[in-house]
């Protein structure tokens, strides 16, 4: 998903065309794969109960949430093109449909048995016992504290592990919200969008750091291949300003 579409979501009408709002927090990190050379800048944009995440390096991504409107809206922008996700219209999520073509897909076989000659349908059943089942949705993920901090550039953080069935997936150091200028407002808006992904992308969206549940933001995040370190990022810098 790539575009080249400029928004102007969070401009605050103020009843003339002022660009300028109640102050945001501009959020930047830096996300590398370990022992690599390349790295992704991030940028997010915190304001009013709005979220903006973009992504440059690698590819070109941007992702707003609403949490008043409750859509999420994907921006790609070398294609020209973006997506909109709204919690409150019809439909189900990512995951449950990927499901229902599964099952579309495998009823339409089925179908086509019914026609084949005994020997052919003969094998097409031996084939398709042999085929895997379908991935079981990914268990949640639990968050447990190391008891330990750290210095991450500017910020002073704790450390926590990210478990699924009982294995690390990630550590995390998070900083005090108040150390990112963020307030009550922001983190419940990065709560909200939370549970909208999990609603719409079911586990595709579990590998995101659950804020309140590590009583605070991420400045540092390890994530794990098996036993390995996989890939890292940092938070550069956290400023205090309007968005516009």
């Amino acid at each position: 998903m790539k575009n080249l579409l400029r928004t102007a979501a969070f401009l605050a009408a103020c009843g003339c065309f002022s660009m300028l709002a109640s102050a945001g927090v501009v959020i930047t990190s830096e996300t590398s794969q370990i022992g690599g050379q390349k790295k992704q800048k991030s940028t997010i944009y915190v304001q009013d109960g709005k979220i903006r995440m973009e992504i440059e390096g690698l590819a070109h991504i941007i992702m707003i949430f609403d949490s008043a409107k409750q859509v999420v809206w994907t921006l790609s922008p070398e294609r020209g093109t973006y997506m909109e996700m709204n919690a409150n219209a019809p439909g189900t999520s990512m995951s449950d449909a990927r499901q229902q073509q599964l099952d579309s897909a495998m009823k339409k076989m089925q179908d086509q048995m019914a026609s084949m000659p005994p020997e052919q349908r003969a094998q097409m059943e031996k084939m398709m016992k042999g085929m895997p089942a379908p991935p079981a949705a990914a268990t949640p993920l639990t968050y447990r504290s190391l008891g330990t901090t750290e210095k991450v550039g500017p910020f002073t953080c704790s450390k926590y592990e990210a478990l699924r069935d009982g294995k690390r997936v990630a550590e995390h150091c998070t900083a005090s919200f108040d150390q990112l200028h963020l307030t009550a407002e922001d983190t419940k808006a990065f709560e909200e969008m939370g549970k909208f992904m999990k609603s719409r992308m079911g586990g595709r969206a579990s590998a995101s750091p659950v804020v309140e549940e590590m009583k605070g933001f991420p400045v540092h995040s390890v994530t794990y291949a098996g036993d390995k370190p996989d890939f890292e990022s940092t938070v550069t810098s956290a400023e205090h300003k309007s968005v516009d």
